[in-house]
Formats: structure tokens, sequence, C-alpha cells
């Protein structure tokens, strides 16, 4: 999944324009929605945590450095949930495939007096 611009740029950011930036970058993400399938809801959460990061950055509460630390850690935990719902989601698959597999064979011909099944 790729993302759009996570932080506020260098110490030499602007942060008393930080929340129309983030509103910004939000708007930007959102056109790339459709692409995000089961991990929408991660995103979602993610942009409206940017925009309380850039709150708290506009007001004086942390650093640009900070704001942008916070930022790429809760990135992270986005890729980490995504990735481990993909997982679980592959793990459940195989399971299933392997449930349907030792059902017994699933063809058999007949030949004269003979049955072949695989």
């Amino acid at each position: 999944m790729a993302v759009v611009g996570t932080g506020f740029g260098s110490e030499k950011g602007v942060p008393a324009t930080a929340v129309v930036f983030a509103d910004c970058m939000n708007d930007a993400m959102a056109i790339m929605r459709p692409t995000w399938g089961r991990s929408a809801d991660l995103v979602n959460g993610w942009m409206a945590h940017r925009v309380v990061v850039a709150e708290k950055l506009q007001k004086g509460q942390i650093t640009v450095a900070l704001a942008n630390e916070e930022l790429a850690n809760s990135w992270t935990q986005v890729i980490d949930e995504e990735q481990r719902r993909n997982l679980a989601n592959r793990s459940v698959g195989a399971q299933e495939l392997a449930a349907r597999n030792i059902g017994g064979p699933t063809s058999c011909t007949k030949f004269g007096n003979t049955v072949s099944c695989y």
C-alpha cells in the first residue's frame, strides 16, 4: 500500500499551517481509497490521527520532528496490522484447502470391473 507524504517536512516546516497541510495530504490520499481494499479502515484511522498530530503541532505542543516520528510510528502500526490480517487470511485459506483435500477422492472412473479414484 502506497502512502502520499506521511510527515510534515523538515524542522523548517511551517507548524502554523500543519492542519491545512494534513487536510490537503488526506485529500490526496483519499483519491487512492478504492485501491485500499480491506485496509481502508486502517488508513482512514491513520488519516484522522494525522490531523490530531497536526493540531498538536500547530498548537506548539510538539515539534515537527516529534510529529514526524509519531506519524512514522503510527504508519508502521498500520502496515503491521495489514500484514497480520493478510497472514491470518492466508492461514485460513490454507486450512480450508487442506480440509477440502482430506475429504477423499474428487473424481472416479470405471473401466470394466476396475474403479480408479483420484
